[in-house]
């Protein structure tokens, strides 16, 4: 298990402490430390692997995270704010891309008669 610290004076508890020894502030029990924890994006075991579709391919990552955001989990809705983000961003750079490099690439030739 982690080390925890107390809230109020960050002095180190002791494990299974009720109370800072220092400050005498109420330790929080396990399970409120755990739903305490910050959830991030990258706690996901499969966040690289999902990332990285979302940069080649926009519109899954962007569907890949409306299905993760109606689950349950804190960590996969967490996932699918990412994805989602991602998305959005690679669909924006992709356009960008395009019409800096392939402007002309799907125009017709003229082509002139003398």
């Amino acid at each position: 298990m982690a080390d925890t610290f107390c809230k109020e004076c960050g002095s180190k508890l002791e494990i299974g402490a009720k109370f800072c020894a220092k400050c005498g502030r109420q330790a929080l029990s396990e399970a409120e430390a755990i739903s305490n924890k910050k959830v991030k994006a990258n706690d996901h075991e499969s966040y690289g692997t999902y990332s990285l579709l979302s940069v080649l391919l926009p519109g899954v990552g962007v569907i890949l995270g409306i299905v993760f955001l109606a689950k349950d989990k804190p960590v996969d809705k967490k996932l699918g704010e990412h994805l989602i983000a991602v998305g959005v961003l690679s669909f924006i750079l992709w356009g960008v891309i395009y019409s800096v490099f392939a402007p002309g690439l799907f125009s017709t030739p003229t082509i002139y008669n003398n």
